[in-house]
């Protein structure tokens, strides 16, 4: 009796023991399989289409061919988390500032976010910045010290800079936050309706912008009742016409919250399409930096990212539009705790963590190991152009597929027929980056 019961005791803890370390080899198997080997030929191509970028932001960004210049929207995009990002963000923006004259900063941010952002940028006043990063409180993949001192560095770029030159903020992302949006329109009231101009819309306009936030759907239909007062060619009575421009800006975001909710990504290009002809952008150049999907130029997952809604648009940049999307390795992301499966999920708001770069162990890029093996060990950030005649990108999906099985993030590549390049022009491998620093400025 007493064998019989050591073991089945035995028997419970030997069994969940193989169980995992059975699903620990599969799913090692599964790594290997996904990834892959780097292809020679691949690899011979990528150690040719290669620029070492210097880690010194101050030292100079090495050119691209021409024809990389000659595109009207710069899309860097990225894994939100790490910090290396930052400082390649200020130093392709500062290259391409220098190269073309490009000034226009078009932003994952909404309007009223950019609004005080370029305040900041025109009087040094460090409240209007800290407005922005004090709505992202609790989101430190936002709201971080990097992102923060990345905007500092761009006012001090500008300080030496002719006006005409100097970088400016466009915001394209729905309104990330309703009472950021009613300090923009305290702001747009303050500066351009005259001190006894009174008009019903007036009124609403600013009891709205005085008082608390209201539910998503009762601002949207606010928004809907008060935008037709707006429309291009009309007055507000005690208002401006540069102030009815801008509180039209403000009052259309809102309605885009109104159920069903357009996506997001649509709503970027609608406010792109929008400001395309409110700040005469047509023969303009605009970069920015993104989260990766939104960069993609083809559908993905069934989904269409901005990049591919801007390429099926009828903008007339649609045709020169150039992505380049980040790769990680060796790095730390800093993350939302809620992103973590809950069985691990420690008691902290956000955690650093380095098991989210593309070579796994849960985030799965084949393709992978060919800039690995092609980049130089000692270089911090590695760029590749992808398009080149004759690149084996133009007839693969390589570094186009991101699997993340375990926390159910897969992103695949489902334009038929497409190719890699059809997604984006340029891969940049990030080495050894640290995780982006909570925000240390309140």
């Amino acid at each position: 009796m007493k064998r019989l019961l050591f073991r089945g005791l035995l028997a419970l803890v030997l069994v969940p023991v193989a169980l995992l370390l059975v699903g620990a080899a599969g799913y090692g198997g599964y790594v290997w399989s996904t990834l892959g080997q780097p292809d020679p030929a691949t690899v011979a191509y990528l150690r040719g289409q290669q620029r070492a970028i210097p880690a010194d932001t101050a030292a100079a960004f090495p050119d691209f061919e021409a024809g990389f210049y000659t595109n009207q929207l710069f899309l860097l995009g990225e894994s939100h988390g790490s910090a290396a990002p930052q400082e390649l963000d200020f130093a392709l923006l500062r290259h391409l500032n220098q190269k073309t004259g490009l000034r226009n900063y078009v932003a994952e941010i909404d309007p009223s976010q950019a609004f005080f952002f370029n305040r900041y940028l025109a009087t040094g006043q460090e409240a209007d910045l800290q407005t922005v990063f004090r709505g992202w409180d609790g989101q430190e993949q936002w709201g971080n010290q990097d992102f923060y001192d990345k905007v500092r560095r761009i006012r001090r770029l500008n300080q030496t800079l002719a006006p005409e030159a100097r970088i400016r903020f466009i915001g394209l992302d729905r309104l990330q936050n309703q009472g950021v949006a009613l300090q923009h329109l305290r702001a747009i009231l303050g500066q351009e309706a005259t001190p006894t101009g009174t008009s019903a819309v007036l009124d609403t306009l600013r009891r709205l912008s005085a008082g608390a936030p209201l539910t998503e759907p009762a601002l949207a239909r606010l928004a809907h009742r008060l935008l037709p007062a707006f429309r291009p060619g009309s007055a507000v009575a005690g208002l401006s016409a540069a102030g009815c421009v801008q509180v039209a800006q403000v009052l259309r975001n809102a309605t885009y919250l109104a159920g069903p909710r357009i996506r997001r990504d649509s709503v970027m290009l609608l406010n792109l399409q929008a400001d395309y002809e409110r700040l005469g952008l047509q023969q303009e150049k605009m970069y920015g930096l993104w989260g990766a999907y939104h960069v993609l130029q083809s559908a993905v997952s069934n989904s269409q990212p901005f990049a591919a809604l801007v390429r099926a648009s009828a903008l007339p940049l649609r045709e020169r539009v150039v992505s380049l999307a980040i790769f990680t390795t060796e790095s730390e992301v800093m993350m939302p705790a809620s992103g973590i499966p809950a069985a691990m999920r420690p008691s902290e708001p956000s955690v650093n963590v380095g098991w989210l770069n593309s070579a796994g162990p849960v985030v799965l890029v084949p393709g992978i190991r060919d800039l690995l093996a092609a980049a130089p060990t000692n270089a911090p950030v590695t760029l590749f152009r992808l398009d080149a005649p004759r690149a084996p990108y133009r007839h693969s999906l390589q570094l186009a597929n991101i699997r993340v099985p375990l926390l159910d993030q897969t992103v695949l590549a489902t334009r038929a027929g497409a190719a890699t390049t059809d997604y984006f022009q340029y891969a940049v491998l990030l080495r050894n980056s640290a995780a982006v620093r909570p925000l240390s400025v309140k």
